[in-house]
């Protein structure tokens, strides 16, 4: 049983549709995303320097580069918010030195 929000059931077409619409079209949506995985793979080429420079600290990454280093994911949040950075435009990772080690 889908649920119905607006008069427009749950995941709908039509429902689907609207909610597209209301973040800009399916290009914006696309395009964000594809600006998203530019920083991602930066952030990614600058891992080992990252790493060097700040261990065990949490970092934001975005499109002009480092953003903000922190202890904690909310202050790194908290920080790129007052700078005005949507977090949305940010990458933001933690620099474990110890990670958890997945056996599969």
């Amino acid at each position: 049983m889908s649920e119905a929000v607006n008069g427009k059931k749950l995941w709908g077409e039509d429902y689907v549709m609207a909610l597209v619409e209301s973040m800009g079209g399916a290009q914006k949506i696309v395009d964000e995303m594809r600006e998203y995985e530019k920083i991602a793979d930066r952030m990614l080429s600058e891992w080992d320097s990252l790493m060097e420079k700040y261990p065990d600290k949490w970092v934001a990454m975005g499109k002009e580069g480092l953003v903000s280093v922190g202890d904690s994911m909310e202050e790194v949040i908290e920080d790129v918010e007052s700078q005005g950075v949507p977090e949305k435009d940010v990458v933001i990772e933690f620099l474990d030195t110890d990670p958890p080690i997945l056996i599969l």
